[in-house]
């Protein structure tokens, strides 16, 4: 038993600390520099969470190095079905940058975590990010078509 919660432990911290300081970035084709920076700015400040409580959202801008800084904190109450409430909470620390320009090239933001997160998490947090900066900028995203399963019959992968 006690080798077992060892191994857990061990385990563990070994995926948090192959996933600190995570990063991801996305670019912004046929966007002036300037919109995609006012767009990252104006999502920093109002973040939208469907289904959790924004309980704390600090953002600080330092336009000259074309960076924002965010601290924010997160709480939700989940309930399974016949079991009692279980009160969620993360809590974010990042750096998002919007790259310097490059001579033909589309603006490209980076959003790193500056804390120890999860990469899965991350990721997750900036495809929800790069997501509402498009938006604001009038980009449609297409969701990806749903790919064929292996267990699916044959019919069903052909479409008959």
């Amino acid at each position: 038993m006690r080798r077992t919660a060892t191994l857990v432990v061990a385990s563990l911290a070994a995926i948090l600390l192959l996933g600190g300081c995570a990063s991801d970035s996305a670019t912004f084709d046929g966007r002036p520099r300037e919109q995609v920076w006012t767009a990252m700015v104006a999502v920093a400040e109002q973040p939208e969470y469907p289904d959790w409580n924004l309980i704390e959202n600090e953002v600080s801008i330092i336009p000259d190095r074309s960076r924002i800084l965010v601290y924010r904190r997160l709480e939700v109450m989940r309930q399974a079905v016949g079991a009692s409430p279980v009160e969620m909470k993360r809590e974010w620390s990042f750096e998002i940058t919007l790259d310097p320009p490059q001579e033909g090239k589309p603006p490209k933001v980076t959003f790193a975590s500056t804390a120890m997160v999860l990469p899965a998490r991350l990721k997750d947090e900036a495809e929800r990010y790069f997501t509402a900066v498009g938006e604001l900028l009038g980009e449609v995203k297409v969701p990806p078509a749903p790919k064929a399963s292996s267990t699916a019959p044959p019919s069903a992968v052909r479409g008959e």
